[in-house]
């Protein structure tokens, strides 16, 4: 598997499907915010409401792309978010910075192949992952929410709950210590580009650093498609999160900037 823009261009093929997915989760939430979604045929923006931390623009991030990514926003937030990958066009950061964005942290993109096997690891006999059941969806949003915001809640993460509990595409995770809920997982396929996200994973303090997230990722990879062609996930530079992502053998592809863009 090589880095270079055939990867690049699978992994927004992903991006494609998850948030196309999510137009559709926004129309069965009854939320009022169409359009939520803009395809540009070489960027996508999907906005699902004020604060809502799945609004979100990534891809080449042409000129032309910039001035309509812009107008979409126009009017609804004071600012949004875009991906900024090394495939991104050439003058992309330049053109954004001209229009006041600033930078808010980088994300490494791991890739793996699903073909190569695991390395070994013993999972701690506490530990249980199961997929979540239909009956189970709020107790799943509840754990991802706390374990990721605390017990604050905003308009904006109700609203992605709200599109979380509609989505189609988004396959739910509850991870348990000795019996009690310790953390939430999810994995999103990409059923067109053959291309699977791990994302979602969040575990509550009191739990963290004994082995959950990696029990995690194990058994989302265990469970992938026979068709599933590349398994990505994203994590912070030098995070837990990055380390146990290495050591279930995903590699970095790249890094990505996430700058903030007002609107104007």
């Amino acid at each position: 598997m090589f880095v270079d823009d055939t990867l690049s261009q699978r992994i927004f093929e992903q991006n494609r499907e998850f948030f196309s997915g999510l137009a559709l989760a926004a129309a069965r939430s009854g939320l009022d915010v169409e359009p939520c979604y803009l395809d540009t045929g070489s960027t996508i923006a999907f906005f699902g409401g004020p604060g809502n931390p799945l609004s979100q623009a990534n891809g080449a991030f042409t000129p032309e792309d910039i001035g309509s990514v812009s107008a979409f926003y126009s009017g609804r937030a004071p600012e949004w978010e875009a991906l900024l990958t090394p495939f991104a066009h050439s003058d992309a950061h330049d053109r954004l910075c001209k229009i006041g964005a600033e930078s808010s942290g980088w994300e490494s993109v791991l890739v793996r192949d699903p073909a190569d096997p695991l390395p070994n690891w013993d999972c701690p006999s506490e530990i249980r992952f199961e997929r979540i059941q239909p009956d189970q969806i709020d107790l799943w949003l509840d754990v991802s929410c706390r374990s990721f915001f605390g017990s604050e809640r905003s308009e904006g993460v109700d609203m992605m709950n709200r599109l979380m509990r509609n989505a189609d595409n988004i396959y739910g995770y509850l991870g348990y210590w000795n019996g009690e809920v310790a953390a939430a997982a999810s994995i999103t396929p990409g059923l067109d580009c053959r291309v699977d996200f791990l994302g979602g994973m969040g575990t509550f303090p009191e739990y963290r650093g004994r082995g959950l997230q990696m029990a995690a990722i194990r058994r989302r990879l265990q469970e992938l498609s026979p068709d599933v062609e590349i398994v990505t996930m994203g994590a912070k530079p030098g995070s837990p999160s990055h380390r146990n992502a290495e050591r279930a053998g995903f590699r970095v592809a790249y890094s990505q900037l996430s700058l903030r863009v007002p609107v104007r």
